[in-house]
């Protein structure tokens, strides 16, 4: 991994000096996957510290160093030429049924940053108490971004048996990415979200035999092994086609816990007709299904997130993930 200008760019690599399969499938088609490409090949096979990180993208680096800096974070470019702010609620302290787990595990206020034509889309997730979900709403609602139906597309339990409560608050606007991003963290400024962002870490587990079970990518964060698999549809919202990396993949995310077991949070994102082949196979594997629901409003095709939680044996609980995965139309890798 390499710094420039306080953006950090993350190669999806095996080894450090060849790029992954996985990151080619995952950084998709078209301008922005070919920058991504572009970016991880030069950091594989870069000759010297003088070569970029980020060569393919230098358009783009000026305004995500500025989108960045809004938040006072180190903005991360994943596959897709995508820019992902991360902002864990380090202030709370979660157990989930009576597990203490980090905020990586799902407890992260999430902005994603796509460039569409002259403009950008941004989807968000706000990770928030009850009693911050209102003066953030209407401070959202007073920054007059637009679209103005897709300001707010969700408020939502992702947990059972949570403590503290928080709710999630899942939007999507179009604009100037430097003026969303000042909007934003305007409204984030109504809660006690920390804007700071966390080192990786070690986990602690097989990280790499986990992905491959699942068939998925790989990435650390607070010690926290997350694995995201992508859909093998064309996802569209507000008529642009959005990179898996924007918030449209499934994701599995894995803490090592006491005596070899570790406790992993899920998030299958599934068509319709897939949420009870799903569900069922969970259940069968004594996984907590804790709350089924839409993310966005204008999306296609139409797509419900399943959240769910299990503490186990860590590669026994992958094998089960991938078994319910199985049952959809995922990108495996």
């Amino acid at each position: 991994m390499k710094q420039r200008r306080g953006i950090r760019v993350k190669a999806m690599r095996d080894k450090d000096t060849q790029l992954t399969r996985r990151g080619v499938l995952l950084a998709g088609t078209g301008a922005f996957g070919l920058a991504a490409l572009a970016s991880q090949a030069t950091t594989a096979f870069a000759h010297n510290s003088e070569q970029s990180a980020i060569s393919g993208m230098q358009g783009t680096d000026q305004e995500w160093k500025a989108v960045a800096s809004v938040f006072n974070v180190e903005g991360t470019i994943v596959p897709g030429g995508v820019l992902l702010i991360e902002l864990p609620r380090i202030d709370l302290h979660p157990t989930v049924f009576g597990v203490a787990v980090k905020p990586a595990i799902g407890f992260v206020t999430q902005i994603a940053f796509q460039h569409i034509a002259e403009q950008t889309i941004v989807k968000y997730q706000m990770v928030l108490l009850d009693s911050e979900v209102n003066p953030v709403l209407t401070a959202l609602f007073a920054q007059n971004l637009q679209p103005r139906t897709t300001n707010f597309n969700a408020l939502q339990n992702h947990f059972l048996e949570l403590q503290p409560q928080v709710k999630f608050l899942h939007g999507t606007t179009i604009g100037d990415a430097v003026t969303i991003a000042k909007a934003l963290r305007t409204a984030l400024s109504q809660s006690k979200q920390p804007f700071q962002s966390s080192s990786p870490g070690t986990t602690g587990l097989a990280n790499q035999q986990i992905a491959s079970i699942i068939g998925g990518m790989e990435k650390i964060s607070d010690s926290v092994l997350s694995v995201a698999v992508a859909r093998n549809e064309t996802i569209c919202e507000l008529g642009h086609v959005l990179k898996p990396t924007m918030q449209v993949s499934s994701m599995f995310n894995f803490q090592a816990i006491a005596n070899g077991r570790a406790a992993v949070h899920g998030e299958c994102i599934l068509l319709p007709s897939e949420v009870d082949a799903v569900a069922r196979t969970l259940r069968k594997h004594s996984f907590e299904v804790m709350a089924v629901h839409n993310h966005e409003l204008f999306i296609r095709p139409l797509f419900y997130y399943l959240h769910s939680f299990s503490t186990g044996e860590p590669l026994t609980l992958a094998q089960y993930i991938r078994d319910a995965l199985n049952q959809t139309n995922s990108r495996f890798v």
